[in-house]
């Protein structure tokens, strides 16, 4: 510890390259040498394409070859951790998410809850922000350890709390119980070992004000359903709230299934509560949902791997930029009219790099021309592009269509001049795309990468 200000750059470069050297020294004490590896690094989908590019720029710092690295979002890969199995619910919803059904993913965590939307392939058509700070499993641990304080007294939690060990003791005691309990049962919950020695020494606990929902016995707590379930109902209406507010949306009014994902969709209570509130969606919860993304990965880097050995040249999706034509009153809509320089264009306009199912060339590169727009007097140009899951969209925010990368050129427009001309160029290549850019004007270049999806 320096004490210096460090860029998050920086951070995971050296998180990044500890990771890779470890993998590495693990695999060459079994006599592996790790050649051709396909690294696949997954980050939370709220992190977006902006974190997708830091994350793999970090990355091919800590010696990771392009070619061999795939960064992708955390909500994209875990259906694909339902591949084998016996349970039906399960494989019929792999069945579809092949087809290309759209679905939503819930990953339900400690202290965030995440909700998307997925299209084609795990395409991630948009991330919905949670509303609430009572979403999380955290909540409700803090939740149960405050019943816990009424029970047996403020002044024996603080001396369990000054015990470090007693303490995670019992926390972990308390997720174990959260996770594995379910009123469903009809057996109510009972602790014994895991309770702190400091709960045993405490004599004459007076619980008549529970109302017959608690009962303690020699050192055994005991915790009626109805007790226990109202310690969860705050945040489970939370959580349900939220995904009511998600399934209102009129886009998402024939999607059928509903993926619970992350640490929090092991608790059997929550999962069975967001059932019975949803009766018409098919709630498909994996058997390890803690892993869903890290099996998921390790599936979803597989089958890239597979796919870039069978050389298919098929483009999955359908990519784009955003162009401004004259406004057209006979093909456009009026919401999309602008006026620059005096002359009437249309914004948001999909122009096609190359459309879903169509061959990508074999120089791998295709190219547009586009002129930027920007009422600043002088301004620097991003070129952005965009993916989509259908095959002809009309503009870049229909649905299904997102933002896949943005390339922050150093390239500058004034409006007092002649109009630039930017030649915007994507690459396929094995596991990203490289995005270039080119004033034609003055001959400068650029390029980023980005990911496929």
């Amino acid at each position: 510890m320096t004490g210096k200000l460090t860029s998050v750059s920086d951070i995971f470069f050296h998180l990044i390259s500890f990771i890779k050297t470890r993998h590495d020294t693990n695999l060459q004490e079994y006599g592996i040498i790790p050649e051709n590896s396909m690294y696949v690094i997954t980050i939370p989908g709220r992190w977006g394409y902006i974190g997708k590019q830091l994350i793999r720029e970090a990355a091919e710092r800590a010696g990771i070859p392009r070619d061999g690295l795939i960064v992708v979002s955390e909500p994209v890969v875990a259906a694909f951790c339902l591949r084998t199995g016996d349970n039906s619910d399960n494989n019929a919803f792999y069945r579809e998410f092949n087809n290309g059904r759209d679905y939503i993913v819930v990953d339900l965590q400690g202290t965030t809850v995440d909700i998307s939307w997925h299209g084609h392939g795990g395409l991630l058509k948009r991330l919905f922000s949670s509303k609430g700070r009572t979403l999380g499993g955290d909540n409700i641990t803090e939740e149960i350890l405050k019943f816990l304080e009424q029970i047996y007294g403020e002044k024996c939690m603080l001396k369990v709390k000054e015990d470090t060990d007693e303490y995670e003791r019992l926390v972990r005691a308390i997720q174990t119980q959260l996770y594995r309990h379910s009123t469903d049962s009809g057996k109510n919950l009972v602790m014994k070992g895991d309770l702190p020695f400091e709960f045993s020494t405490q004599d004459n606990i007076d619980v008549s004000r529970f109302q017959d929902s608690v009962n303690i016995n020699k050192g055994r707590l005991m915790i009626r359903n109805e007790q226990w379930f109202q310690l969860f109902e705050n945040t489970t209406t939370a959580i349900e709230a939220n995904i009511e507010r998600v399934l209102q949306d009129n886009r998402l009014q024939n999607v059928e299934f509903l993926l619970m994902v992350g640490e929090f969709s092991q608790c059997k209570l929550i999962t069975s509560a967001i059932r019975k509130k949803f009766p018409k969606m098919k709630c498909i919860v994996p058997d390890n949902p803690s892993f869903a993304v890290v099996s998921g990965a390790a599936y979803f880097g597989l089958q890239w791997a597979l796919k870039l050995a069978q050389h298919k040249s098929k483009s999955k999706y359908t990519y784009g930029i955003q162009d401004w034509p004259k406004f057209d009153k006979t093909k456009h809509p009026l919401d999309k009219l602008v006026v620059i320089d005096g002359v009437p264009r249309c914004k948001d306009v999909f122009l096609k790099y190359i459309e879903q199912g169509h061959d990508i060339p074999k120089n791998r590169r295709v190219s547009l021309m586009w002129t930027p727009f920007t009422t600043d007097s002088s301004d620097t140009i991003d070129c952005t592009v965009y993916v989509s899951s259908e095959s002809d969209p009309m503009f870049t925010d229909d649905d299904g269509c997102t933002v896949l990368g943005v390339l922050h050129t150093p390239f500058t427009v004034d409006s007092r001049k002649e109009r630039e001309r930017i030649e915007q160029t994507i690459i396929f290549c094995p596991t990203s795309i490289t995005l270039q850019a080119k004033n034609l004007s003055t001959g400068e270049t650029c390029e980023t990468q980005i990911e496929y999806m």
